[in-house]
Parts: C-alpha cells; sequence; structure tokens
C-alpha cells in the first residue's frame, strides 16, 4: 500500500487503515485475509480503486472480486 502512495492513518492488533491524498483512490482496510477499498461515489474513484485492486493479481498470489463480472479476477 505504501508504494501506492497510500498512508497508514490508523492501526490495531488485527487491521492497518490507509487513506490516499488524492481522494479519487478512496481509502484502504488491510486485515489479516484480505484488503478492502472504499471508494467515494463518483466515476474517477470507482476506476482508480478497481485499477489499483487489479495490480495486486498481476502475480497471481491475490484474487480481486468484479462485482461487474459477478467473478474472482486472477491472473494464472
Amino acid at each position: 500500500m505504501i508504494k501506492y502512495d497510500y498512508e497508514i492513518v490508523k492501526e490495531d492488533s488485527y487491521r492497518l487503515y490507509f487513506r490516499h491524498q488524492n481522494e479519487d483512490f478512496g481509502t484502504a482496510l488491510l486485515a489479516k485475509r484480505a484488503l478492502y477499498f472504499t471508494a467515494n461515489w463518483n466515476e474517477n474513484s470507482i476506476f482508480e480503486i478497481g485499477m489499483t485492486a487489479s495490480e495486486f493479481t498481476d502475480t497471481g498470489e491475490f484474487a480481486k472480486f468484479d462485482f461487474q463480472i459477478g467473478k474472482w479476477e486472477i491472473e494464472e
């Protein structure tokens, strides 16, 4: 997340909370088994976090659920 210019704004024993200076990149919550993004309700924000999340699937180590197509996105 730091590589993508997110900064940690809060942490506890189970989670890290991130934000990005550019509001279009939304916020993120990193938990033990998942990374959750929250977008602002605009086209740019939804696009930007979708693209960021998709980059995590490039290695095949992570998967992203794409609600538009109704299935998991993973590079094989």
